[in-house]
Parts: structure tokens; sequence; C-alpha cells
């Protein structure tokens, strides 16, 4: 009975020490995911920047436009290089809107994937632990039937 017990001290041990496997993997995933979050943000507050200065552009351009009403020939080269500015900034902006989404979303998928293995060797562990400690039980059972079965013929 005390291999028996000991025994199931031991699997209680090795239990808590997968748990606390399990709760650290969990935690650092928290943190991946909270720092891929604190990452985004930044990169969407570059999109916004982005965005507010291609519409400083395009107010640049409405003003321009309007003067070109009245003195059309020295504004209009003016008006060409915003309109490059603008289709430039723009085309920035969608590009790193799309390179920053398809980053997060990638960094996303990594640390998905890096859990999912992650649970599952646990789960492999647990189901050795478990297929471990069904094993040891019934050889102990078996011990104390044939250490019972002696007892009785000695008595």
């Amino acid at each position: 009975l005390s291999r028996l017990q000991a025994s199931l001290d031991k699997a209680l041990v090795d239990l808590q020490q997968i748990e606390a496997v399990k709760q650290d993997s969990e935690a650092r995933y928290t943190a991946q995911v909270a720092e891929l979050k604190s990452s985004l943000r930044t990169k969407q507050d570059r999109i916004v920047a982005l965005q507010a200065e291609v519409s400083d552009v395009r107010e640049e351009k409405q003003r321009v436009a309007e003067h070109m009403a009245e003195q059309q020939q020295s504004h209009k080269a003016a008006l060409e290089e915003s309109l490059r500015r603008q289709r430039r900034l723009e085309e920035q902006a969608k590009l790193a809107q799309s390179e920053l989404q398809s980053q997060a979303e990638e960094e996303r998928a990594a640390v998905e994937r890096e859990l999912e293995e992650r649970v599952d060797s646990l789960r492999k562990q647990l189901a050795d632990k478990q297929s471990e400690w069904q094993a040891d039980a019934e050889k102990l059972r078996e011990e104390i039937k044939a250490s019972a079965a002696a007892q009785r013929r000695a008595a």
C-alpha cells in the first residue's frame, strides 16, 4: 500500500508539473498575443498617420485647383506634383496596410500553431503518464493480491 501511495503521489506531482507547464505555455501565448496586438496598434497608428497625410495632400490639391482658376499656368506644375505625391502616398498607405495585415495574420497563425503543438505535446505526455500509472497500479494490485494470498497460506 505504501508503494501504491508513493506511486500515486509521484503521479500527482507529475500531473501538477504538466499543469504548470500548460499554464506557463498559456501565459506565454497570452503575452505573445498582447505583444502582437501592441505591434498591430503601432502599425495601425502608422497607417492612420499616412492616411492623415493623404487627406492633407487632398486638401492641398483642392486649394491649388481653386487658385488655378485665377492663375492656371503658373500653378499647373504644383498641381501635377501634388497629384503625383497623393498617388504615391496612397499607394504607400495601401501597400503598408496590406503588408501589416499580412504580417499580423502570419504572426497570429504561427503563435496558434505553436500553441497547438505545445497542447498536443502536453496531451501526449499526460496520456503516456496515465498509461504508466495504470500499469503501475495494476502491478501493485497483483503484488497486494499475491501478498494477501501468501499471508493467508502462512496463517
